[in-house]
């Protein structure tokens, strides 16, 4: 009788072992699972924008007066069509475009959204939204900013002074 517990404490033994084993693969699993295969559900890579037509050069302006003032960048004389403008965060680019007829700033938007940029920057199509917003109807840069996003907003602000000074003639 002496050799059967040992032969049950061993089995005891590789029971557990098949035990932990089990659960080890299934937590494996569940982690390919989650966070594998994502890569084709990934969306492609943004393409070049074209190119803009190089800005003219232009008189230097004042610097704004007082804190939280933009400077007035006058519209009109631009050459009619779509301008882009990169903003470089980290490990990704957001492409603003400004769309302008030969007089007017028509609209303003991140070209190519994508799933990740409104994860890690949910504030920057939110306040772009303000801003164009504004934008469009004064039809100057002098917007009023907040005191939530004072960044993303002169980040865009200085996104969008690019694209504007590109399209000049």
């Amino acid at each position: 009788m002496g050799g059967t517990k040992i032969f049950v404490l061993q089995m005891r033994q590789i029971r557990k072992i098949l035990l932990i084993a089990a659960a080890a693969l299934a937590a494996l699993l569940i982690v390919l699972f989650l966070f594998g295969g994502r890569s084709a559900q990934s969306p492609a890579a943004p393409t070049a924008p074209p190119p803009a037509i190089p800005a003219a050069p232009r008189q230097q302006q004042p610097p704004p007066a007082g804190p939280g003032a933009q400077a007035v960048t006058p519209v009109g004389n631009f050459v009619p069509g779509t301008y882009y403008s990169e903003i470089v965060l980290s490990n990704s680019t957001i492409l603003v475009s400004v769309e302008v007829s030969e007089n007017a700033i028509l609209n303003i938007s991140i070209s190519e959204p994508y799933e990740a940029q409104e994860v890690f920057y949910p504030l920057m199509q939110p306040t772009l939204e303000i801003i164009s917003q504004q934008i469009v109807q004064t039809q100057s840069l002098n917007v009023q900013t907040s005191g939530e996003t004072p960044y993303t907003q002169e980040v865009l602000i200085s996104a969008i002074r690019s694209a504007l000074d590109a399209a000049r003639r």
